[in-house]
């Protein structure tokens, strides 16, 4: 059985593709309100590390952790709706690294996702 060097380069390019991001998600409704509950995800692309906050498919922040620091914040709004999300990064003794991110609406917690 052959196998080409074009189906090898074939299958580490959709690998890496579908190890490129995580996204998990959350739901929230502001208070007070009636309206739907809001999808809330959070999106990490594993190569640059940068989260994106969406808010019913809309992309509220961005964050970006550097290679030496340990956290960072950044706001955006939705529909009026300050918008928070704090990362904290942390490394493992084997060298694993940790992301964690809580998602604050209105100063409420909304949820922590991680990567």
């Amino acid at each position: 059985m052959k196998v080409s060097v074009l189906s090898i380069l074939i299958g580490v390019l959709l690998f890496i593709i579908g190890c490129g991001s995580a996204v998990q998600t959350l739901t929230y409704r502001p208070k007070g309100s009636n309206e739907k509950m809001w999808n809330i995800h959070a999106e990490k692309n594993t190569f640059s590390n940068n989260v994106e906050v969406f808010v019913n498919d809309s992309l509220v922040t961005e964050c970006s952790i550097g290679i030496f620091e340990s956290g960072t914040e950044c706001k955006g709004e939705y529909l009026g709706h300050p918008v928070l999300a704090m990362l904290d990064k942390s490394s493992s003794f084997l060298g694993g690294e940790t992301i964690k991110c809580l998602i604050m609406i209105d100063g409420e917690l909304v949820g922590k996702v991680e990567w």
